[in-house]
């Protein structure tokens, strides 16, 4: 099989521990690209805090694409137009930070590029520093009248875990919900998340699914590695992740696990 595309998750995946992008990556991804293949970052970041790699790595010239917000924002990289945008409408958004609310969890939430909160504590401190993005106090959540991209815990994992099977069952049908690691609980619109993000731009590209590699390493990448043609987990990546997944690489994030797909795979 002659692969098209290759999707990739950032955070655990491309990006070694420390967020960055590694040469032997950049290189092996610059010779994915001279064989005709189009790479692709998906990631549950926002598109702003995406830029930097899409530079690092030439992903920002015409004819390439990104996927962010975990498959709810689909754009052109040399724009920065988007070609698909689903949000929680606002009445659901109020329902959903009402309910994690009564969990006695602090919340931030994302409109478009803006991220908001209503209370700083060292997660949500924390979080911003990681991400390099701006953090906009808001005394309310309700003050919000635009369409929220999306809604994010922060915490420790076994909180979060709680808080997830609390609200297990009024989350059903209304909206997306899972782990982008083990310190980040989502919630998104039913419309988004990375498996619709590919398929998405597939159909918008006319690439057939059986002809991509999706390769991640957490919770929200297992919609993609399911329905890619070539569903791949890193070394590195967690139980279920690496259960869905066709192949599991030998080399972790740190160890290049990205340029270990394209030497074996994009030939």
């Amino acid at each position: 099989m002659k692969y098209k595309m290759l999707v990739s998750d950032l955070d655990g995946t491309l990006l070694d521990n420390n967020s960055l992008v590694t040469p032997m990556v950049k290189a092996a991804i610059a010779e994915a690209e001279t064989r005709g293949v189009r790479v692709v970052l998906s990631s549950g970041r926002c598109f702003v805090t995406m830029r930097q790699y899409e530079e690092a790595l030439n992903l920002h010239t015409p004819g390439h694409y990104s996927i962010a917000f975990n498959g709810g924002y689909i754009y052109e990289t040399d724009t920065h137009k988007p070609i698909f945008d689903r949000r929680l409408r606002p009445e659901l958004s109020k329902e959903i930070i009402c309910a994690i609310k009564s969990q006695k969890a602090n919340l931030i939430v994302y409109v478009g590029s803006k991220l908001y909160y209503e209370r700083l504590d060292e997660s949500v401190n924390t979080y911003g520093r990681v991400t390099k993005m701006p953090l906009t106090p808001i005394d309310d959540f309700c003050e919000i009248e635009e369409e929220i991209s999306k809604i994010l815990i922060t915490g420790d994992h076994e909180d979060l875990l709680a808080i997830y099977d609390n609200l297990k069952d009024f989350a059903l049908g209304r909206c997306n919900t899972f782990f982008s690691s083990a310190r980040l609980l989502e919630y998104c619109p039913l419309e988004a998340h990375k498996g619709l993000g590919v398929e998405f731009l597939c159909r918008y590209l006319d690439i057939d699914p059986g002809e991509v590699i999706a390769v991640g390493d957490y919770d929200n990448d297992i919609s993609m590695i399911i329905r890619a043609g070539l569903g791949i987990a890193v070394q590195n990546a967690v139980s279920a992740v690496r259960d869905a997944a066709d192949i599991i690489t030998n080399s972790t994030n740190n160890d290049g696990a990205i340029r270990e797909v394209i030497e074996k795979y994009l030939k």
